[in-house]
């Protein structure tokens, strides 16, 4: 059943667990994360790219709508990482009211500025807006440790950005990174800690993708209440496609099949992750 994200991370804060919120980019991809979250009996998050939204658009919107209307577990339709009003503009005339208002590469009272904006507009429709303070890298190379530590996101800071901003939920970056951890991943769960106490809004973790359990439930326990993930789930599509095209028998449906599969495998680890059940 289509559910708006509020009802979702509702759901998740009431019974202490984290929702999955994951990167899909075609119809395979939203099929095999509501597969997992039939199978898990939990809801999810379909989460579109900008981009994605861009290239494709009314098509793509429709399927993902489509199949969380169809979906017998509350889903809900999110657009991540919109960093320009006119990303927002557009997923509004399309009908999605999920939204997160990417401002993390401006200043501080730029973010606020651009943060308010979305959720006045994103609220009118009665929608949800996440907003992220602090900046997650792909890389920690060629940083000084001081420069490494600004793209944190600052307790003091998240409270004030909170309550001028009325976002219903906040990215934070804690040592989280996008895309694939070249070595041990380091979460400064002091830091987390504190925001989480500064803070009345739930928290969302990008860069899921590769922490280990312990790091899952300890920031679970932070108030973590959604997760992204794109990494492991874009992987396991491209290596079955790749591994699939050796085999000239196999038509292009079976194909689909096989990355469908591949890709529900890593979302209902990752579901079990987020629920504890693991």
């Amino acid at each position: 059943m289509l559910a708006s994200t509020r009802e979702i991370i509702d759901i998740a804060e009431r019974e202490r667990f984290a929702v999955g919120a994951f990167n899909v980019y075609n119809l395979e991809g939203a099929v095999a994360v509501i597969r997992s979250s039939e199978l898990e009996s939990l809801p999810v998050i379909l989460q579109i790219s900008p981009t994605s939204l861009e290239s494709v658009g009314v098509p793509l919107v429709a399927s993902i709508v489509a199949l969380a209307q169809r979906s017998s577990l509350p889903t809900s339709v999110h657009v991540d990482h919109c960093g320009k009003q006119a990303e927002i503009d557009s997923a509004v005339s399309l009908g999605l009211r999920s939204i997160m208002a990417d401002g993390s590469r401006l200043s501080y009272q730029g973010n606020i500025d651009f943060t308010l904006e979305a959720v006045n507009k994103i609220r009118e429709f009665g929608g949800f807006t996440e907003g992220e303070l602090g900046r997650l890298t792909g890389t920690e190379d060629g940083l000084t440790i001081p420069e490494y530590e600004s793209f944190l996101t600052d307790p003091d800071q998240a409270a004030d950005y909170c309550r001028i901003t009325h976002i219903d939920a906040l990215a934070v970056c804690v040592g989280n990174i996008h895309g694939k951890y070249h070595e041990e991943p380091k979460l400064d769960f002091d830091r987390l800690s504190e925001i989480h106490s500064s803070v009345s809004v739930p928290l969302v973790l990008h860069g899921a993708s590769g922490l280990p359990e312990w790091m899952i439930s300890r920031a679970i326990d932070l108030g973590v209440r959604k997760f992204n993930v794109n990494t492991e789930v874009r992987g396991a599509f491209i290596n079955s496609v790749s591994s699939s095209l050796d085999n000239t028998d196999l038509d292009l449906g079976q194909i689909m099949d096989i990355s469908i599969d591949s890709m529900s495998q890593v979302v209902t680890s990752k579901i079990r992750q987020f629920s504890g059940r693991s």
